[in-house]
């Protein structure tokens, strides 16, 4: 939200520059970039004093700058009143009632409902801005962590709308990163790869697959092609899960290869560059040498190792997204429960989410029961519910192979 403080003397012409881009990201089209404005009267700045082109909003009043008890008090009418606000557009209507996405990793269409992760996000977005030793532009983010501890949905939910709705510094008001699309690895990379650049340049995937495989192809060419040269863009690829690349793709070496040759040319290339961004589980990073180029790039990169979410996180995920819901607990203590058994957890983010979802899909007029919480076992009970639908769902041959494959990880 945009807060303007206005004090004896009104807007300051200092600040009507800032105040007309609060007026016209407030007025956007696009749901995504609009944002609410806020007036706050300053100690005893007149009423009069809030100018025509700010009276279309409900404003605040802060009697006295100075004491604190005023401002925590302000702090919390705001949150409260852009809470309700933001709710009215936050729930997409093709989530349904219950917008947790169980053990999958949230996406973007439910980055309202990310909560947890926030100065995670500012600190990565933070890093990618830096520039490097020799002034050149970090190209590469990369986001390492154990698994489970919500690299994934860090990336889909966190930075692909931050870095489209112009979060990351590039140096120009008016130039924008354009997300070509989220590939995984795989078995084959290339493929993978294709298929993505594809969608974004509206060309054949076999068409462009044929020319990625060409030693003589860059992705420059192929982004000089696509991206409107009247448009200030510039292309971001996002790879989760790169480890795919070190485990699934063992049986094409020249394949693993080229699409390491692809990356790592493209994002340094000055010409026209690409913004890469990239998840790893942290046990691979010794198998980079698997892929000489995009390792001579690391150093280059700016890392991020993301950490189990924090106690402050688990209360933000368990409270602050069943209220954005619309949801509310059958009593007081069950979130206390619930934070109390994910505290210890690395895996914390992916439990609460199948479990705050078990129950969603179970209230009675958007009540989490306790009840069902008993029921299911909580946080251990629940995944074993999830694991056992999933097993289910598989037909017979399936279901025998994924026993042996279980059976051969214990």
């Amino acid at each position: 939200a945009f807060l303007v403080l206005i004090g004896q003397h009104g807007v300051s012409g200092w600040i009507h520059a800032e105040v007309g881009v609060a007026l016209s990201r407030h007025f956007s089209r696009s749901a995504e970039t609009r944002l609410p404005i806020v007036p706050v009267l300053l100690d005893d700045a007149p009423d009069d004093r809030v100018p025509p082109f700010l009276s279309l909003f409900q404003f605040h009043r802060l009697e006295d700058a100075r004491d604190g008890s005023q401002i925590a008090g302000l702090a919390t009418a705001l949150r409260a009143d852009l809470f309700r606000e933001y709710r009215k557009t936050a729930l997409p209507a093709e989530l349904g009632h219950c917008p947790f996405p169980g053990l999958a990793p949230f996406e973007r269409q439910q980055q309202a409902f990310f909560f947890g992760r926030h100065t995670d996000l500012l600190t990565a977005l933070d890093r990618f801005s830096q520039r490097r030793a020799n002034g050149g532009r970090v190209r590469w983010l990369r986001i390492e962590g154990n698994s489970g501890v919500g690299k994934s949905s860090l990336l889909r939910a966190g930075l692909i709308p931050a870095l489209e709705n112009g979060w990351l510094d590039l140096g120009a008001t008016d130039m924008r990163l354009r997300v070509l699309g989220v590939i995984r690895p795989g078995h084959s990379p290339l493929f993978s790869l294709a298929a993505v650049l594809a969608r974004a340049c509206k060309q054949p995937a076999e068409v462009v697959e044929t020319r990625l495989h060409d030693p003589g192809f860059r992705l420059a060419h192929l982004f000089a092609e696509c991206l409107p040269t009247d448009e200030k863009q510039l292309p971001l690829l996002v790879v989760d899960q790169l480890e795919e690349l070190f485990t699934l793709t063992r049986d094409s070496e020249a394949e693993r290869q080229r699409f390491d040759q692809l990356l790592a040319e493209a994002i340094g290339n000055d010409d026209l560059p690409l913004y890469l961004v990239s998840s790893l589980r942290s046990d691979f990073l010794g198998q980079f040498e698997t892929a000489p180029s995009l390792n001579a790039q690391r150093n280059n990169a700016a890392q991020y190792e993301l950490l189990p979410v924090t106690e402050a996180g688990l209360k933000d995920i368990v409270l602050r997204s069943v209220e954005l819901a619309g949801l509310h607990y059958s009593d007081d203590e069950l979130p206390k429960d619930i934070i109390d058994e994910a505290r210890d957890e690395s895996g914390a983010l992916p439990l609460v989410s199948n479990l705050l979802r078990l129950l969603c899909d179970d209230s009675v007029e958007g009540v989490l029961q306790r009840a069902y919480y008993k029921t299911l076992g909580g946080l251990g009970g629940a995944l074993a519910r999830s694991a056992d639908g999933l097993l289910n769902q598989l037909g017979e041959p399936d279901k025998e192979r994924a026993l042996r494959l279980l059976l051969a990880l214990v």
